[in-house]
C-alpha cells in the first residue's frame, strides 16, 4: 500500500471515529474516483454506516456521510450547487471545464472542496462544499476575459441529464481489456497497460484484472479518456465477434 493510499484511509477512518465517538454525522470532502475506490475497498472496516452522494446521477466525485448507529439521517449533505452563466452572451468567450476549475483553484481553494463541474445548455454548474460557496460567489466575476454571474441553486430543482453519444463496435469477449480497447479506440496492449497502471474504474471501483468480465449497465471510467456505460453485449457471431453498444458521456 502506497503512502498516499494510507493517508486517504487514515483520513476516512478519522471521520468514522469522530462520528462514532461524538455521536454525530460527519462528512468527507469530495472524493476523486481513485479515493472513492479506496473507500469501497475498505468499507467493511468502518464502524458507522456510510452513505455516498454525488448530488446528481452519473457524476464522478462522491461525498461520504458517516452515520452512527441508530442516528436519524436527513440527507442534508453540506453541498451547494452553483450556477455559472454569462453576463452578456453576445460578447462571451466560450469557456471550458478547465477554465472554470482553474479560476476556482486560483482562489487558493483545495480541489477536494470542489465536486463535479458540468454544463447544461449555455450554463455551467459546479458543486462545492458549503464552507466555500460564498467565497466563490463573492470573488469570481470573470473567467478568462468573460464576465460571469454566479448564484446558488437548489439541487432538487435542477433537472440535468448528461449528454451521451451512442457507439457501436465489436469485441472478442466481454473481458475488461477488450472493452477498454473498444471504448477507448486503443490496442489491446495499451488497454492492458492502463489496467495495470490503475487507471480503469468499474462502477467506481478500481480494476486491475484484464480478465474481469463486464456486464450490461456497468459504468466504465478510463482516466484521461472518458466515462462510458455498457448498454448492450450481444451474442457471439459465427465469426467469433460480439456486438457491443455503449454510451460515452460528453
Amino acid at each position: 500500500m502506497v503512502p498516499e493510499e494510507k493517508q486517504i484511509i487514515r483520513r476516512l477512518m478519522d471521520l468514522d471515529n469522530l462520528a462514532d465517538t461524538k455521536y454525530m454525522v460527519t462528512y468527507s470532502d469530495f472524493l476523486s474516483v481513485t479515493e472513492y475506490s479506496i473507500f469501497l475497498q475498505n468499507k467493511k472496516e468502518f464502524r458507522c454506516e456510510t452513505l455516498t452522494f454525488s448530488a446528481i446521477d452519473n457524476l464522478e466525485r462522491q461525498m461520504v456521510a458517516f452515520i452512527p448507529d441508530a442516528l436519524t439521517f436527513n440527507n442534508n449533505y453540506p453541498i451547494t450547487l452553483l450556477k455559472i452563466k454569462y453576463k452578456n452572451t453576445k460578447f462571451a468567450q466560450k469557456l471550458s471545464h478547465k477554465d472554470i476549475l482553474g479560476t476556482i483553484m486560483g482562489l487558493s481553494i483545495e480541489r477536494r472542496l470542489v465536486g463535479d463541474i458540468f454544463m447544461s445548455g449555455d450554463e455551467f454548474y459546479v458543486l462545492v462544499k458549503n464552507s466555500i460557496s460564498d467565497l466563490v460567489i463573492d470573488e469570481i466575476h470573470r473567467i478568462k476575459r468573460t464576465e460571469v454571474v454566479l448564484e446558488k441553486c437548489e439541487i432538487q430543482d435542477i433537472s440535468i441529464e448528461r449528454k451521451v453519444e451512442t457507439h457501436y463496435g465489436t469485441i472478442a469477449s466481454n473481458r475488461l481489456d477488450c472493452i477498454v480497447a473498444e471504448c477507448g479506440h486503443l490496442s489491446r496492449g495499451r488497454s492492458s497497460d492502463l489496467i495495470k497502471e490503475g487507471l480503469i474504474f468499474i462502477n467506481g471501483a478500481q480494476a486491475f484484472r484484464n480478465m474481469q468480465e463486464i456486464k450490461e449497465g456497468d459504468l466504465l471510467s478510463i482516466r484521461r479518456i472518458g466515462k462510458f456505460r455498457v448498454t448492450s453485449i450481444g451474442e457471439v457471431s459465427k465469426k467469433g465477434k460480439i456486438k457491443l453498444t455503449y454510451e460515452k458521456f460528453c
